[in-house]
């Protein structure tokens, strides 16, 4: 039995070979023609990973091709390609696979590209893709913030201390020709038209030595943003207070000391500010011993403001101060006896000088002296306790506070009781009627 069907079996066994041959192609091209393989594009988007491996060889990269998007072809069954879309595919850069070129200054990644869905079912085409980048030697410095503001504060008002509050230290790193131009760091607050005390929180600015701000797109820095309080104060102008020690040569006196200008705008609370007209300059910054002709001087004001005050331009320090002084000099002057001011003559007296004019002498530093007449400076008299007769009395300057002096002087007067007008008229009638 089992011979007829081995040898039924091997009967033409060539011819039934080879018709089993041609129905396995057969299938392949019905498959085929049904579910051929196709190609079709994809893109997804590339995925850095390991960049602290760069770091770690104190360089920074930067990508100049390949980023974004990477575009490649997958040939594929069309039941499968249809399965498939951009979403599953991945493409990562691992910069720990960074091959350098010998000088360090660029390098290249290869793009590992995979699906997520049917990765052995794919073949592709083109599939090696690079990432390139530029290398640069990795900088990084420390700086301390400053603080500055910008705008004007208001009308009236002026700006006190500007101060970062909390750490004012700033770590900087990134590509070293851009981190070695960085000169200062500034955290920048605005107090436009501001009338109080202002503070913000801000990103610090970093500038080069000429005062241009540095782009910080590929730097690095320990801090985001900074806090910092600005202090707005109230404002007033204060004269100066001048004074001397010592004395000049014997002759000479010092007639004034002023300031150029004669004020300064100075900046406090306004408790502080609010008691304040003047400020004082010691005396002993003017020795006046033995000189006799006149001086200028520059001196710093601030080193004599009080405590709690301050310039609101450091600027208006340096003040000129001129010392004058003069020769005391003399001269006599005629004066009318009628431009005298009499006081504490008694009612019943009446007063008659026995001359229309008296001769005075007055001193005063020459400036002064040059302007006295005999119809500016006014004389007075003390009459009080005089009784009725001649007297020499003692004369005085009728303004106390007159910047000349008056030398001794005295004038002739006559005191006589006043007559009364009704006793005149009696001795009148009594006259006439012993005439008749």
């Amino acid at each position: 039995m089992k011979s007829k069907f081995f040898k039924s079996l091997f009967k033409n066994f060539g011819f039934k070979v080879l018709a089993v041959f041609f129905a396995c192609i057969l299938w392949l091209v019905v498959y085929n023609i049904d579910d051929p393989t196709k190609t079709q594009t994809f893109s997804t988007k590339v995925t850095i990973e390991n960049a602290k491996a760069i770091k770690g060889m104190d360089k920074y990269y930067e990508i100049v091709e390949g980023t974004g998007n990477v575009t490649f072809s997958v040939s594929a069954k069309r039941s499968i390609l249809s399965k498939i879309a951009d979403s599953d595919f991945t493409a990562v850069a691992d910069m720990g696979n960074l091959i350098m070129n010998e000088d360090g200054t660029a390098g290249m990644v290869e793009i590992k590209i995979s699906c997520g869905r049917y990765e052995n079912s794919l073949d592709y085409i083109g599939k090696s893709k690079y990432l390139k980048v530029a290398l640069e030697d990795l900088m990084e410095k420390q700086f301390v913030i400053s603080a500055s503001t910008t705008g004007k504060v208001a009308e009236g008002y002026a700006l006190g201390d500007v101060t970062v509050s909390g750490s004012n230290i700033l770590k900087v790193s990134g590509p070293a020709s851009i981190v070695s131009q960085i000169n200062s760091a500034v955290a920048i607050i605005n107090v436009d038209d501001v009338s109080t005390n202002v503070a913000d929180n801000v990103f610090p600015t970093l500038l080069d030595d000429a005062g241009n701000i540095i782009d910080t797109t590929k730097l690095s820095l320990s801090t985001s943003t900074v806090s910092i309080n600005a202090a707005v104060l109230s404002t007033k102008y204060l004269s100066f207070s001048f004074g001397t020690t010592g004395a000049p040569e014997e002759g000479y006196e010092v007639v004034s000391i002023t300031g150029t200008p004669d004020s300064v705008r100075v900046k406090g609370t306004s408790g502080v500010l609010n008691g304040l007209t003047t400020i004082t300059v010691p005396a002993d910054v003017f020795n006046v011993e033995g000189l006799k002709e006149s001086f200028e001087t520059t001196i710093d004001i601030s080193e004599y403001l009080p405590e709690n005050i301050s310039l609101v331009n450091n600027k208006d320090g340096i003040i000129s101060v001129v010392v004058t002084i003069e020769p005391y000099e003399q001269k006599v002057l005629t004066i009318g006896t009628n431009l005298i001011d009499v006081a504490g003559l008694a009612e019943e007296l009446e007063l008659e000088y026995d001359n229309t004019t008296v001769e005075v002498t007055v001193g005063a530093v020459e400036s002064i002296l040059n302007t006295l007449d005999s119809h500016n400076v006014l004389l007075a008299l003390d009459a009080s306790g005089l009784a009725a007769g001649k007297h020499q009395v003692p004369l005085a300057l009728a303004d106390e506070a007159a910047s000349y002096d008056l030398l001794e002087a005295y004038v002739e007067i006559t005191l006589t009781e006043k007559v009364d007008s009704n006793d005149i008229q009696n001795e009148q009638s009594n006259g006439d009627s012993h005439e008749n």
